[in-house]
């Protein structure tokens, strides 16, 4: 990657998987970026590269805008084929593939109604990953975290609290 790089006049900054993030200590010459994704698209696993230019003109995946900060971001992203890692061994989970995007979620014990949260979790109903804490801290009959802006899963309980509805 260093190579394709250097053959595009730009140097390497900052390396962050799963989704690589290009940077220069100044913004890069949009010449030099246009000369990078050409460069690195020859690479093997790379599916597509998009500049700070793609994000805020809306023309790259959602994921890229919501970790988007123009004063702290890089110059460009690169999404990796399903399946590539940057990494010599493992993986993580953060790539823009449904393998990493949608993981199941397991709901089981006391409290948990079997058969509202077969029904509630289906890949045709997703749920906030943001809505996990506040299930488990009304589950224990704690207060959320302070900070925690979702509402519980409901509809999984078994028991709705203080008399509210179930269906929510």
């Amino acid at each position: 990657m260093s190579e394709a790089l250097q053959r595009a006049g730009l140097r390497l900054g900052a390396l962050l998987t799963p989704n690589v993030c290009i940077s220069q200590s100044t913004p890069a010459d949009p010449a030099k970026l246009a000369r990078a994704r050409e460069e690195l698209l020859k690479i093997d696993g790379i599916e597509a590269v998009f500049t700070r230019a793609d994000i805020e003109a809306g023309r790259a995946p959602r994921a890229y805008a919501r970790s988007y900060v123009a004063e702290r971001s890089g110059d460009l992203y690169l999404q990796l084929r399903a399946g590539y890692t940057t990494r010599e061994r493992g993986f993580t989970h953060g790539s823009n593939h449904a393998y990493d995007t949608d993981v199941p979620l397991v709901l089981w014990g006391s409290g948990i109604c079997a058969d509202r949260a077969k029904a509630a979790t289906t890949p045709a109903a997703p749920v906030d990953p943001r809505r996990i804490a506040p299930t488990i801290a009304e589950l224990l009959g704690a207060s959320p975290p302070e900070r925690c802006r979702a509402a519980a899963l409901r509809r999984v309980l078994c028991a709705p609290p203080h008399g509210e509805s179930a269906s929510r």
